[in-house]
């Protein structure tokens, strides 16, 4: 090639890797909105930048075997603006369209492999509570039908019990308040 068609090749490969670039950047705005915490951001900025620059580097090797021109930039700052004056708005609008309908089958694959646990966990509810409720018709007519004589019983075993324990307590008590015994005479 003439030096000529080489610099205009260089020039539009350029333009077209800002035109590239730019749609990434367009694509890391869409993404941010997804997922708005600090780390992300500083994540995302991190490889967008090493993305834009890998490329960028790319191009130029491929092009003209990595020499740094001026029209270079020039061909990467016209891509650029060109980009964001004209396309910009139709690939911002193409890429929140893909996030929204990946969302969309990623929300709606959730929901069909949960929608079985979750009805399993509503029907074991209504199981339970449906057995309470019968359980407690049942405790209701037991207690009212032998809750006093359950009762007075308890009283009686309670009040044994107590007696028990006080009577130990206080055998123990004297034991260990009891003085020791005089140690044997030397004589």
């Amino acid at each position: 090639m003439t030096p000529l068609a080489q610099q205009i090749y260089d020039f539009l490969l350029s333009s077209v890797g800002g035109v590239i670039i730019g749609a990434g950047f367009d694509l890391y705005r869409t993404l941010i909105r997804v997922g708005y915490r600090r780390w992300w951001v500083a994540l995302a900025d991190v490889i967008i930048w090493l993305m834009g620059a890998l490329l960028f580097f790319l191009l130029l090797f491929w092009g003209n075997w990595g020499e740094i021109r001026a029209y270079v930039f020039l061909g990467l700052a016209t891509g650029l603006l060109l980009y964001f004056r004209y396309l910009s708005g139709e690939v911002r609008a193409f890429w929140e369209g893909m996030l929204e309908l990946i969302l969309h089958i990623l929300r709606t694959l959730f929901y069909v492999l949960t929608f079985p646990f979750i009805y399993l966990y509503q029907l074991l509810v209504r199981v339970v509570r449906y057995l309470l409720k019968k359980s407690h018709a049942f405790w209701q007519w037991y207690l009212r039908r032998w809750g006093r004589p359950i009762g007075s019983m308890a009283k009686k075993i309670r009040g044994r019990w107590r007696n028990f324990w006080r009577t130990c307590r206080q055998k123990l008590g004297r034991w260990r308040r009891r003085p020791p015994a005089d140690p044997p005479s030397m004589g």
